[in-house]
């Protein structure tokens, strides 16, 4: 067998559509790979393939990956609910899981020592297993970092109401103004994978996230 390299990410079942081309998970294989060009790091090259996992249920696919030897990165959101970060659990099943694979000889302990500490410091401490988390959901969290006026550009491309164009221009001008909900309401009605591809475009000259530089820096890592 060839050996592959796996990005995993999730793709929200609510965020499904009959079109690939506008689910979440369309637009995470978009950006990731424009992503990795800015790191001057060809995907194709070192053999590694962007999955999306159809949900947040990495469980399956990371025994298979550890399984059968392939080295592997896992992305995936914050998912803050009551101030609790649903990516804490998902991770921690992850390390066992991963931990196992390895022949840890007390994964308990390992557990135990992630679980110290804020929730900064544990998803730091997963990061060694090739999990990386993001501080919020992707397109917020680029908008509130380098990408607000190449976001916005993006969104002024869809036919968005006078009341659209000018909240648009309201942000441009006061970017810590957004309303994440209702930003996150245009990119739906723009079409999700419509404004990935679009933003693509866009990338260049920006940094890239942090985390998903992590990410792919981990797997080529262990090639």
């Amino acid at each position: 067998m060839q050996t592959h390299q796996c990005l995993c990410h999730p793709c929200p079942r609510n965020e499904l559509d009959t079109s690939p081309r506008q689910c979440g998970c369309y637009r995470r294989r978009t950006l990731i790979p424009t992503f990795a060009g800015e790191m001057e790091v060809s995907l194709d090259e070192h053999g590694i393939t962007v999955c999306s996992v159809a949900g947040t249920n990495f469980q399956p696919y990371a025994k298979l990956l550890c399984a059968l030897g392939i080295p592997f990165s896992v992305i995936t959101d914050y998912d803050e609910v009551n101030e609790v970060p649903r990516a804490y659990n998902r991770g921690l099943n992850l390390v066992r899981t991963i931990d196992g694979a390895r022949d840890g000889e007390d994964t308990d302990a390992v557990i135990s020592d992630i679980e110290e500490g804020s929730y900064k410091e544990s998803f730091e401490k997963m990061e060694l297993f090739g999990i990386f988390v993001n501080t919020d959901t992707l397109e917020t969290e680029l908008f509130d970092g380098d990408y607000a006026q190449e976001m916005i550009e993006t969104l002024r491309e869809h036919s968005f109401s006078q009341a659209r164009m000018t909240l648009l221009s309201e942000w441009e001008e006061e970017e810590d103004t957004v309303d994440h909900k209702v930003l996150l309401k245009m990119i739906e009605q723009m079409g999700k994978g419509r404004f990935a591809q679009r933003l693509a475009t866009r990338v260049s000259g920006n940094p890239v996230p942090d985390y998903i530089s992590k990410a792919v820096n981990h797997v080529i890592g262990l090639v």
